[in-house]
């Protein structure tokens, strides 16, 4: 898989530079809700994370930096999901609302109360 994808031979600092891109990337798809991107995105994070894991980060302030770097990144694209899953459990709850809004039309009193169903009786009043 890491030839694949092009990590054979990269050093750890290389490998975090290209998941930083990975995360642009993935954000980008978030913004434009490109569902079939994530999908195509989803295995080369997940390769890189996996190598990156199995690696011992170089010491030095810079590896502390991209690491901390790679975090912020990581926690936007976080926030981005939740805010898209947010927005897709606000539309199912809107398209139930209006499904069981659909099974109660009837008819209404003057005042907006709902008159009860009796059998026989029209759901609408039509006039001509």
């Amino acid at each position: 898989m890491l030839e694949r994808i092009g990590l054979e031979g990269l050093g750890w600092r290389q490998r975090v530079h290209r998941l930083i891109g990975l995360l642009a990337e993935e954000r980008a798809a978030l913004r434009r809700a490109r569902l079939e991107e994530l999908a195509r995105i989803a295995p080369r994070r997940m390769a890189l994370l996996e190598s990156l894991a199995a690696m011992e980060p170089p010491a030095g302030e810079d590896s502390a930096a991209l690491l901390e770097r790679l975090q912020r990144e990581a926690g936007r694209n976080q926030r981005l999901i939740g805010a898209f899953l947010d927005g897709l459990r606000a539309a199912a709850r809107q398209i139930a609302q209006i499904e069981n809004a659909t099974g109660r039309i009837g008819l209404y009193d003057p005042h907006g109360a709902i008159l009860p169903e009796t059998p026989g009786r029209p759901l609408s009043d039509r006039r001509a």
